[in-house]
This record gives structure tokens, C-alpha cells and sequence, in this order.
């Protein structure tokens, strides 16, 4: 029997496909580069900040969870759940060649119960970390002319399981209005991760011509705890009192303005200005500050190469070259950081943060199985707002709505041609609100669009636009469902 093996690692022989091969064809869920690392970094999975640029560090919304920082989980005024939804369209350029591949993702879902007067915060919930999902083929010709294909196969990811607790631990005293003025909150979640990352390998020969063909299956399986946790000061930055005597002045200002506009043109009709509602929320800002723990999982190798021919359509095994099952070891996980920055009032809510992980300190260390070593570290840098027109109360439809737009720049994890991936995105949307008695519950519509890597200096672009479905839920008495039915 004649058989052709590969000698190098396998996701080293895809990328060398990826740079070098036009022929190639590429399917599937995710990116080919997913086949790196652990997969694809998910990032943040929270519909209304993701149209926000994807910050988190210093959000805080009335009816928004944000686990990359549990600090935020007093600002809750109700229980609140969250889930999304997420429909991804890539085109991927490989020196030349362009596919376009597609899929559907679940972002998780999340639960948030808030007590105790904003003094404490408990959320729950499940989340992606990472994705792995690309299908990949290549065909080439052997010396006698004959043609042989190499499938590349990658599914599986890394989740997050997590519960976790806020408290405000410092609030000044209220002003002569009982407004609330500086807090100080810190907060924690216990994360287990847990997932399973599979890839294979399958080189297939023509039928009939004494070729063996060879299957090869990885599978690492990882299992462990972790933690992180989260700060958050706020203040007003101009108090209610001051905004409102502003107002006052500005509104007199325009008063004696008609009125000496009158006095001079007195045949002559003009509108008198209009104070028009006085602020009733003052501008405020939060810091937010927040980490995660360096975290070494539990980590069991499970491989299995076969060799093989079809007959009559039929895969049958001729060999069984290398079983192992369940060979244990351990994978460190390096700390992450993250630092934002949000202003916010009654209708504007504006923040800014900056995260990071130094995925070059990963280390997996299971016998028989390695990562690719050209790991960098990460950095993310985004920014976005939030637009109401109106008040909570406002019974005008369009004018309950909130916009929403950011912008994220992040410099990959991954390093191709000895240059690291870069991924800029802008992104928009809006939060329709479900019903008019209950102005927190709301669905999430938007859109992510950018572009990943360059295709001159890396041999690899992809530009995407992705599509978000979310939904938040808050319960309200007032709503139909919760009504009792009489049967008359």
C-alpha cells in the first residue's frame, strides 16, 4: 500500500495552505485562523454594548449586565435577563483568492438580580469565551499525475459558566435633594470555563489505485475555575442644582434678549422663548477598573490516526496507527486588564475603555499536544455612545428609542508572515423598547462591520459584517402576562 503523511504540525501545514494556495476552498463557521490558539477570541457577547464598540469596563445601564466587570452590577434597578443572538458574513482574501463563509452563534445569556437599594448585585449566567469552526480543502498533484485531497476540520470552543456578586462598599451622603452623589463599588464573579477544542486531519487519495488513506483526530478537552473582578467609582461631574441654574440663566438671557428685540422692532411680532423641561438628571461619571486572575485548567489530550480505503463508498479501516485517550496536563491561561471611562445623563451615555492579555505568557503542557508558539499579546481599545431623545416616560415611540454607535480597534493575538493581526470595527444600532409600561425591557438590533489583517502585508484579510439580535427582559406588573385570567 502507498500512503503520504504530513510531518508538521497540522494547523502549521493550514496556514502554509491559507498563504500559498489560490486553489484552496474554505467553509464553515468561523475563521481558518481559529484553528490558532484556542480559537477565536469571542470578546464581548452584551448585544447593547457590542453596538457600543464592545465596551464594558465602566457601562453601567439600568437594565444592562456586563460580566467583564461585576462591578457594574449594582446599577441594576431591576431583574434583568439578557440573551443574544448573532448572524456572521465573512469574506476571506488569501493572496488572491476570496470565499465568503457564514453562521450563527448563541452569545449566551445572563441573569441579574439587584437589592438592597443599589447596594448589592447578583448576576448568573453562560457565555462563549472562544470559538473554533472552519472546514477547509486543498487538492494536489502527486508525481504520477494522480490527485489527492487534505480536509482540514475544526470545531468546538472554550465557555464560561459564572456567578457573581457586587456591593457598594462607600456611598457619601445624599444632598439636600437626596440625590446620591460618589459611590464606590467592587464586585466578583466565580467563572468555570469548560470546552472541548477539536481539530482533524483527512487526506484522501483516488479510489482503486492502492492508495491508504489516513485520518487524524485531535481532541483537547479543558475543565477549570477561575475569577475576575471589578471596581467602579462614580460622581457628578456638574451637579443637578448647578445645570438647572444654568438653564435658569441662559433662559433669562433670551428673555431680556426678546425683550430689548421688541422694544426696538415694535411693529414687528416674534415667539417668545420657552424654558422648556429643566434637567433632571445630572451629568455623571464612572471609572472602572477590572482584572481576571491567571488561571491554570485542567487539560486531557484524546488523538486517534487511522488509515483507511473506500469500497463501494464505504470507509473501511485497514490500521489503527496511534490511540490516546485521556492523557493529562495542564493549560495557564495568562491575567487580562481592562481600564473605561463613561459619562452619562438622562439622555447621553458615552464610554471609552482600553483591555488587554499577554497571550505570549499561554503555556499548555499535555505530552503530545502543542499550540502554535506565535502567540503576541492583545490589545483592545474601544469607544461608543447611547442617544435617548426623550425620558423613560415619553409616549412617543421614536422618541424612546436608543441609538447606539462605537468604534473598537484591536491588535490580534496572532502573528502571520511575522507581522500581528490587527481587526478595526465600527458598529450601530438601536433598542426598541417591548412595551410602552415598561421602558427597560427592550430588543436590540444592529450591526458590526470591519475588516481583519491585510491581504498585502499578511496574505490574509477578511472583511465581515456581522448582525446582532439581543434581547433584555425586565418583569413588570403592569404588563399583560403578568394579569391573572378570569374565565367568566
Amino acid at each position: 500500500m502507498r500512503s503520504f503523511s504530513i510531518n508538521a504540525p497540522w494547523p502549521l501545514a493550514l496556514l502554509l495552505l491559507l498563504a500559498t494556495v489560490p486553489g484552496m476552498a474554505q467553509s464553515g463557521g468561523s475563521s481558518p485562523l481559529s484553528a490558532y490558539g484556542l480559537g477565536e477570541v469571542v470578546g464581548n457577547t452584551q448585544v447593547p454594548q457590542l453596538l457600543m464598540g464592545s465596551v464594558g469596563v465602566a457601562v453601567t445601564e439600568p437594565a444592562g449586565i456586563s460580566p467583564l466587570n461585576p462591578a457594574s452590577y449594582v446599577s441594576l434597578r431591576k431583574a434583568t435577563f439578557e440573551t443574544g443572538f448573532a448572524g456572521h458574513f465573512t469574506e476571506l482574501s488569501t493572496d488572491g483568492a476570496t470565499q465568503d463563509r457564514n453562521d450563527v452563534r448563541v452569545l449566551g445569556m445572563s441573569l441579574g438580580i439587584p437589592w438592597g437599594n443599589g447596594r448589592w448585585g447578583l448576576a448568573i449566567g453562560m457565555l462563549p469565551v472562544t470559538s473554533t469552526g472552519y472546514y477547509v480543502t486543498d487538492k494536489q498533484e502527486l508525481s504520477n499525475g494522480d490527485e489527492v485531497t487534505f480536509q482540514y476540520r475544526g470545531t468546538g470552543g472554550l465557555n464560561r459558566a459564572f456567578l457573581g456578586l457586587a456591593h457598594t462598599i462607600w456611598r457619601a451622603k445624599p444632598d439636600s435633594s437626596g440625590r446620591a452623589r460618589g459611590q464606590l463599588a467592587v464586585g466578583a464573579n466565580f467563572n468555570f470555563l469548560f470546552g472541548t477544542v477539536e481539530a482533524s486531519s483527512n487526506a484522501i487519495y483516488p479510489v482503486g489505485q492502492g492508495y491508504t488513506n489516513l485520518l487524524s483526530y485531535t481532541g483537547l478537552v479543558l475543565r477549570g475555575p477561575t475569577g475576575n473582578f471589578g471596581l467602579h467609582y462614580s460622581n457628578e461631574l456638574i451637579s443637578l442644582k448647578t445645570m438647572v441654574d444654568r438653564r435658569k440663566a441662559r433662559f433669562q438671557r433670551e428673555v431680556d434678549a426678546h425683550a430689548e428685540w421688541v422694544r426696538t422692532h415694535p411693529d414687528e411680532q416674534r415667539e417668545a422663548p420657552k424654558i422648556g423641561p429643566l434637567p433632571q438628571v445630572p451629568w455623571r461619571y464612572v471609572i472602572g477598573l477590572c482584572g481576571e486572575m491567571g488561571t491554570n485548567l485542567g487539560a486531557k489530550r484524546n488523538a486517534l490516526e487511522t488509515s483507511y480505503v473506500i469500497s463501494s463508498g464505504v470507509e473501511v479501516i485497514r490500521d489503527t496507527n496511534n490511540v490516546s485517550v485521556g492523557r493529562k496536563g495542564t493549560l495557564f491561561i495568562p491575567p487580562s486588564f481592562g481600564a473605561g471611562f463613561q459619562l452619562m445623563n438622562e439622555r447621553w451615555n458615552i464610554s471609552a475603555d482600553v483591555r488587554g492579555r499577554d497571550w505570549s505568557a499561554l503555556r499548555l503542557d499535555v505530552d503530545g499536544y502543542s499550540l502554535p508558539s506565535q502567540l503576541r499579546p492583545s490589545m483592545s481599545y474601544q469607544a461608543g455612545a447611547a442617544f435617548r431623545p426623550a425620558r423613560d416616560r415619553d409616549r412617543e415611540f421614536l422618541k424612546r428609542l436608543i441609538y447606539r454607535a462605537g468604534i473598537r480597534y484591536t491588535t490580534d493575538y496572532l502573528k502571520v508572515r511575522d507581522l500581528q493581526l490587527d481587526e478595526l470595527a465600527v458598529s450601530g444600532g438601536i433598542s426598541i423598547p417591548l412595551s410602552e409600561g415598561n421602558y427597560l425591557a427592550r430588543v436590540h438590533l444592529g450591526v458590526v462591520a470591519g475588516q481583519r489583517g491585510d491581504a498585502v502585508e499578511t496574505g490574509i484579510k477578511e472583511r465581515f459584517a456581522n448582525f446582532y439580535i439581543g434581547l433584555t427582559l425586565t418583569p413588570n406588573l403592569r404588563e399583560r402576562w403578568f394579569s391573572p385570567f378570569r374565565i367568566e
